[in-house]
């Protein structure tokens, strides 16, 4: 969004901060009104200083591309792909088979020029030459389909209220350091604002409530 463009003078050029600024749910401007602090005192990365100069030294020497492709291994496919995977599908008893991470082809990966990798850009050329003759031009030559639930739909629907019973309890969102009128008002713009607020900013503020009550940080 366009209020992250505040966050990247402090990322200061260095590619693992504004990868995060990028994937941050929320700018440092809207994490400070949400709990009532100031914006300056607050980073917009959400990492450690210690992982994020691991991160640095990971990708340090390598072309942008490259080292993009690394922090994606490293945070995204590691920390949340790979591990909500793991998570739902071992909770219904299944065994999910990723081969397209197995280790032996990503060290094939890591030793292809960058050319030969990415170009054209968004053509996954290395993959296209290899599948081509097995999966037919039609698996290639078609739009990209992500993969979402309908959260936006069942938040305006069939979970409402008890989003909305939650989200304006005033005094659960001070238990926990969330200031109450600013809780209220993203919730508001969500509803009455359709494309303004994307649903992931409403729904993380319910499952962080929800846990605080499991875990008995709200009475």
């Amino acid at each position: 969004s366009r209020a992250k463009l505040l966050d990247v003078p402090a990322a200061m050029g260095r590619l693992e901060r504004l990868y995060q600024t990028q994937y941050g749910m929320l700018p440092s401007a809207g994490v400070a009104a949400l709990i009532d602090a100031p914006a300056g005192e607050l980073d917009p990365w959400g990492l450690t200083p210690g992982r994020l100069e691991r991160l640095g030294k990971l990708i340090e020497g390598h072309e942008p591309r490259r080292a993009v492709g690394l922090l994606e291994s490293e945070l995204f496919l590691g920390d949340r792909l790979l591990r909500d995977t793991d998570a739902v599908s071992m909770d219904h008893s299944l065994e999910v088979r990723v081969p397209l991470v197995d280790t032996r082809l990503s060290d094939v990966l890591a030793g292809m020029d960058g050319a030969d990798r990415y170009e054209p850009l968004g053509s996954k050329p290395a993959l296209r030459e290899i599948a081509m003759a097995a999966a037919g031009r039609e698996a290639f030559d078609r739009p990209k389909r992500g993969f979402e639930f309908p959260f936006d739909a069942w938040l305006r629907g069939p979970l409402k209220g008890a989003v909305s019973e939650l989200l304006l309890d005033r005094k659960a969102c001070g238990a926990i350091g969330l200031d109450a009128g600013a809780v209220e008002r993203l919730w508001n713009r969500f509803l009455s604002r359709p494309g303004a607020v994307y649903w992931t900013r409403v729904w993380s503020l319910y499952v962080l409530m929800r846990w605080s009550f499991a875990h008995g940080l709200v009475g």
